[in-house]
């Protein structure tokens, strides 16, 4: 064990596994509060970046952490007017799920009775980075006041840390996101 021969050699005498065990401990909460403070440090980014340039040279897990990354880049930075959580009915009529609502600009369906549809990302319990990519009638997903910080929180938790007073609001002024205003299409030759 590394640990009981650098104290041999620094005391000049074995110790015990119990006291080696200790060191070991003590050493890895010592390294750990180390990398925490060089983190606070220097800030994320170094850690991204080297973070992105390790999974950039593993072949399978390249595409897999290309793919958590933007949901989690999606849903958890700054900013962004696509942020936006909702209540669908969901797996069957009368029950119901938090989704998050991942772009407002509607899916045109060409059936003729329900031509809008919005995309919506409906998270699995605990884990929201595995989930489901649903298009849902517009008129069907209701917007909840609630950020998406708290609506993982709520998901994370399978329910055990609700919103106060385990109450689900709707957002002002409307059941529905039909009301919601959604970017205009985009002019010729512009791509988004």
């Amino acid at each position: 064990m590394p640990v009981e021969f650098l104290a041999s050699s620094l005391l000049g005498r074995s110790l015990g596994g119990v006291a080696t065990t200790l060191i070991s401990a003590v050493l890895t909460v010592g390294l750990l509060v180390g990398v925490g403070l060089v983190a606070q440090r220097l800030g994320r980014n170094v850690f991204h970046r080297l973070e992105e340039r390790i999974f950039r040279r593993l072949p399978v897990a390249r595409g897999i952490h290309r793919a958590v990354r933007q949901l989690f880049d999606l849903f958890f930075t700054e900013g962004g007017s696509h942020k936006a959580v909702g209540l669908v009915e969901y797996p069957r009529p009368g029950m119901y799920a938090l989704c998050f609502i991942t772009s407002r600009e509607p899916w045109r369906l060409d059936d003729g009775n329900r031509g809008q549809l919005l995309s919506v990302y409906l998270p699995t319990t605990p884990n929201p980075t595995s989930g489901f990519l649903l298009l849902v009638p517009k008129e069907d997903v209701r917007l909840l006041d609630l950020t998406v910080n708290e609506a993982a929180r709520i998901i994370i938790s399978g329910g055990s840390v609700p919103s106060p007073g385990r109450h689900l609001r709707g957002a002002a002024g409307s059941d529905a996101v039909a009301s919601i205003p959604h970017p205009p299409p985009p002019r010729r030759g512009e791509m988004r």
